[in-house]
């Protein structure tokens, strides 16, 4: 196993009963940097998933130990997204996606709204014959709210992590069965992490998704 993945060990969320790693032992028992995690919050704000190199002391956990650490993360994870660090980071990371977007000044020139064209031509083609979106749109748009994006990055990962297969057979790097290979990247992440950690992630980030649903109620 490589690595985790990504969303599983960045979204995942404290549950009712006490952490099972303090807050000062979260990361000396992976030997990983707190600054690492902290610019990989930001990496799930933007839709990259970019987590830190996992380390031999993290890969070494049993299967019960990770799924610990996993929701110990998240609590570290929750209480650094609704502080001030990351509410600054988050407001510059999406000025400068809408400048991308086109709005909010510079990024709008011909080679943007042809870039543009082209995106739409490609999307709508591939909706006209898969006859649904594709979920993956969601993860690169970003809110002005942050917990609005969270809500879309927890709701891209359940969505996109409720069928891994733990059994599937390799083939080399790639899976035996050839279907597998077209699932989302979340999907085979959460395949690498392993049933225990990708169990405890769905888990509380189901309860995240909540507590953000009834912060700020879907307008009908």
């Amino acid at each position: 196993m490589r690595r985790f993945a990504p969303v599983t060990l960045v979204l995942a969320t404290c549950l009712v009963v006490a952490a099972a790693f303090a807050a000062d032992d979260l990361f000396t028992t992976a030997a990983s940097d707190p600054q690492d995690w902290e610019n990989s919050m930001v990496s799930v704000a933007r839709g990259s998933f970019a987590p830190p190199q996992i380390t031999d002391a993290l890969r070494a956990l049993p299967g019960e130990q990770r799924a610990a650490w996993v929701t110990s993360l998240g609590g570290w994870a929750r209480t650094y997204t609704a502080g001030e660090d990351f509410q600054k980071r988050y407001k510059k990371a999406y000025k400068d996606w809408k400048k991308s977007q086109g709005g909010g000044g510079g990024g709008f020139g011909l080679g943007s709204l042809k870039k543009k064209a082209e995106d739409a031509a490609t999307k709508a083609a591939e909706e006209q014959v898969t006859g649904k979106k594709d979920p993956k749109d969601d993860r690169w748009t970003m809110d002005e709210d942050p917990n609005a994006t969270l809500k879309r990055r927890l709701t891209f990962f359940l969505e996109s992590t409720k069928d891994v297969d733990f059994g599937a057979k390799l083939e080399g790097r790639q899976f035996a069965n050839a279907d597998y290979e077209s699932k989302p990247a979340e999907w085979k992440m959460c395949y690498r992490a392993g049933k225990d950690a990708t169990g405890a992630a769905r888990e509380v980030a189901t309860a995240w998704l909540a507590d953000l649903e009834k912060a700020a109620p879907a307008k009908k």
